[in-house]
């Protein structure tokens, strides 16, 4: 399931989706989401299954916004 056919991911999270939040593994803002709808629950899972951050994590700070965003909101909209 991509946030761009869900109609329940917030519109500011569904912008953008091809944008890199991680450059080392080229990690997308599409497949954190992704990641999180396939059960993901927590910055550490969402690394884990994209493997943001576990290159240079220079992308931490912009890759915790982002899972910040994405865990909190679809959260508070998804009625989690």
């Amino acid at each position: 399931m991509t946030a761009s056919t869900d109609t329940n991911i917030p519109r500011l999270l569904s912008t953008n989706l091809e944008r890199n939040v991680c450059t080392c593994y080229d990690v997308s803002k599409q497949q954190l989401i992704d990641a999180y709808m396939n059960g993901a629950v927590s910055f550490a899972e969402l690394t884990q299954k994209t493997y943001a951050c576990q290159g240079s994590a220079g992308c931490e700070k912009q890759v915790h916004k982002r899972a910040f965003r994405i865990l909190c909101q679809s959260s508070l909209s998804l009625n989690i």
